[in-house]
Order: C-alpha cells, then structure tokens, then sequence
C-alpha cells in the first residue's frame, strides 16, 4: 500500500469514530501482537510502529498499513483472515489504559 492509500485508510478509520481501533503486528516467522488502541493513542501507536518496528507488518482494523518483511501473498492471505475477525474491542490493551 502506498503512502497516500495508508493515510487514506487511516482518513476512513478515524472517520468512524470508534474509541478504541485494533490493531495487529504480524512478524516474518508469523509472531502476532494485538493491541486494542485508544483513538487518542492512535498516532503515537502508528509512530512507535512506523519508528521502531519497521519489520514487523501492521494491520489496522484488518488493513495493512505498513508491509514490514511480509511478501504480498501472505499480506492478502493475512487481510482475509483478519476481514473474519470483528474489530469490535470494548477495552484499551493494558499499555493504553
């Protein structure tokens, strides 16, 4: 996804309107780390990630924002797994709260 589609996205995400988004890291050898983030957390979230884990791909709310090392095949397999998932999270991971 290209720059201007990832803020695009997060345009289209924000504009929902939610207080907390999904998001999820998915490392090379297929790691995941799932964070519930507060909207008022949210840029600094995407920072930290963009900043300091430029490997790992990050989804938000099922999307892929930033490929990391991920090839594109296992992106869109990984973007149709997380389309079966609801991103309905009710609390903060514990680093938000």
């Amino acid at each position: 996804m290209e720059q201007s589609q990832v803020n695009q996205w997060i345009r289209e995400v924000l504009a929902q309107n939610k207080i907390i988004y999904s998001s999820i890291g998915v490392y090379q050898n297929g790691d995941r780390h799932y964070n519930n983030v507060k909207r008022d957390d949210l840029e600094d979230h995407l920072a930290y990630n963009f900043g300091f884990r430029p490997g790992r791909a990050l989804f938000l709310e099922g999307k892929c924002i930033h490929a990391g090392y991920l090839l594109q095949d296992r992106i869109e397999a990984l973007e149709r797994e997380f389309a079966e998932i609801p991103h309905t999270p009710t609390e903060p991971s514990p680093i938000y709260l």
